[in-house]
């Protein structure tokens, strides 16, 4: 009796041991992101945010046309690029994206922060997510929208070489330095954007 628990009790153990290094392998190896130590969720490749929470790049990330790099499908999510950089390659054609939200899912409350994004069709789309922000991000090269906001703020950006610098409606636009190179600076679509101390950069 006593040979058959303890065979019993290693046979679980075994098990346990295997799930952990199977769940393991699959967050460090094959997922978007995964949650790694105490913190942010960390991500390591272009995929879909489906929880709120908060998550940091850990890499640049390559994304290749014409599929979009981060889409966000949940509400109060604050994504911080940690300095790197999102970078499409290839084609700048209409739908590919650095980072987007789909529009008229009901998604608000957005937060992306502190990197770079350059060289898609739009660079940050949050249009479809009210009460969003983007702030500290460098956004450069995309062919069409750097930034598009409804309700939300931009703020702290440096936009340069983009179709619309940022498309805004009823958004706040504080402290962003326009470079040279967008078609449009500011496309303010009903004329409900509040702009305050924008400008190029200082000489």
């Amino acid at each position: 009796m006593v040979t058959e628990r303890r065979a019993a009790v290693a046979t679980f153990a075994i098990a346990l041991v295997c799930l952990s290094l199977g769940s393991y392998s699959q967050a460090g190896d094959d997922a978007d992101h995964d949650d790694g130590p105490p913190g942010p969720r960390r991500i390591k490749k272009c995929g879909e945010i489906k929880e709120p929470g908060s998550y940091v790049l850990v890499k640049n990330l390559f994304a290749q046309s014409p599929k979009s790099c981060i889409k966000i499908s949940a509400r109060y999510v604050t994504l911080d690029l940690g300095g790197f950089a999102i970078i499409g390659q290839g084609d700048r054609v209409p739908g590919f994206r650095a980072i987007w939200v789909e529009p008229l899912q009901g998604f608000e409350g957005i937060a992306v922060r502190n990197g770079s994004v350059q060289n898609f069709y739009d660079g940050v789309a949050l249009e479809g997510a009210a009460g969003s922000s983007v702030e500290s991000v460098r956004v450069v090269f995309n062919l069409n929208d750097g930034i598009s906001l409804h309700t939300g703020l931009a703020k702290g950006n440096t936009i340069w070489a983009n179709g619309v610098g940022v498309k805004c409606i009823a958004s706040l636009l504080v402290h962003n330095v326009f470079h040279f190179g967008n078609t449009v600076n500011v496309e303010d679509v009903f004329n409900n954007c509040t702009l305050a101390d924008n400008g190029p950069p200082a000489p």
